[in-house]
């Protein structure tokens, strides 16, 4: 599924590439503006496909990941339409409903549990017992097998 979303990203990407041409002229300010909305846009963009390889990483419903995956492709490819100064207002829209699909989605999904802050299953001495315990069994299994 991860390999469906970065390859989904790219095509989006060059579908915006390929039906928008970059605004020529103007005002300089304004296309000063609009590529620092497309950078932080995109630094944004990266931070949801960063999230979302790591939910990928666990068990998930098709449909949740198509919510996931059209929501990232759809804010992917706006950034590019954004940086280019092609067609603003839908795709505008279009990247704030991505996002929101992308949002809504992980709202609603309740199959990853994250820890919290006071979970002691969690804590640095539960961790070290943890890893002690898999390195005597190692050391175990190797002493076993000599």
């Amino acid at each position: 599924m991860r390999i469906v979303l970065l390859g989904g990203c790219a095509v989006a990407v060059a579908l915006a590439l390929l039906i928008a041409s970059p605004a020529r002229g103007g005002d300089p300010d304004f296309a000063m503006l609009m590529w620092g909305m497309a950078a932080v846009k995109g630094m944004l963009v990266l931070g949801a496909l960063t999230v979302l390889w790591w939910r990928f990483g666990y068990p998930l419903s098709k449909s949740r990941a198509l919510w996931y995956c059209v929501g990232a492709w759809l804010a992917s490819a706006t950034t590019v339409l954004i940086a280019q100064r092609a067609f603003l207002p839908a795709a505008i829209v279009l990247f704030h409903a991505g996002e929101f699909m992308m949002l809504l989605t992980a709202w609603r999904d309740d199959h990853v549990t994250l820890p919290t802050v006071g979970d002691a299953s969690h804590s640095p001495e539960s961790v070290d017992e943890a890893i002690a315990d898999k390195t005597s069994e190692a050391n175990d299994s190797l002493a076993d097998a000599a």
